[in-house]
């Protein structure tokens, strides 16, 4: 059985395998199988392995999950992200505040979290924004000497825009 279950105190979700265990009756986890994978460690250059959602290096410890921002990588984007050091641009990951964003993954150097160390890890590499340039005119009238002038006033407003 797959069931969506939620984290109490952070309110995430996912996915998990539930089985019947007949003798306790109750349901249990179903852990996934590790699978050793054509890929190489970005750190350390030993063979990666394939745990469910998970993928890690024996040898440094490096790990990844195959979901990132609400997008399941396929293997064809593992493949690129541990060859070519990057994906191609995926179009629909979702932010924490719901907004779809277009980005690429990347190996890259990263700070631990919990002890501050350089090692090597995942990042988001974003497209360059376009810079859009919006005139606004604004037309004065005032008379002078008897003569009516129209005087232009432009505004000029950059704005960055995504690209698609």
């Amino acid at each position: 059985i797959e069931k969506e279950l939620t984290k109490k105190e952070t309110g995430k979700k996912w996915k998990q395998l539930l089985k019947f265990d007949p003798i306790l009756g109750k349901l249990e986890f179903v852990k996934a199988t590790e699978k050793e994978t054509n890929w190489l460690c970005p750190e350390c250059k030993e063979t990666l392995f394939r745990n469910g959602k998970v993928i890690s290096c024996h040898g440094c410890g490096f790990k990844i999950w195959t979901t990132m921002a609400e997008h399941d990588l396929t293997d064809d984007e593992l493949t690129d992200l541990f060859t070519k050091g990057k994906t191609h641009t995926i179009k629909d990951f979702v932010s924490k505040k719901k907004t779809v964003f277009s980005a690429k993954i990347k190996i890259d150097n990263v700070q631990d979290k919990e002890t501050g160390e350089i090692k090597k890890g995942t990042t988001f590499e974003f497209p360059p924004r376009k810079l859009l340039l919006i005139v606004i005119e604004i037309g004065i009238c005032f008379e002078l000497s008897k003569s009516l002038f129209l005087c232009k006033i432009f505004i000029f407003y950059f704005c960055h825009i995504k690209h698609e």
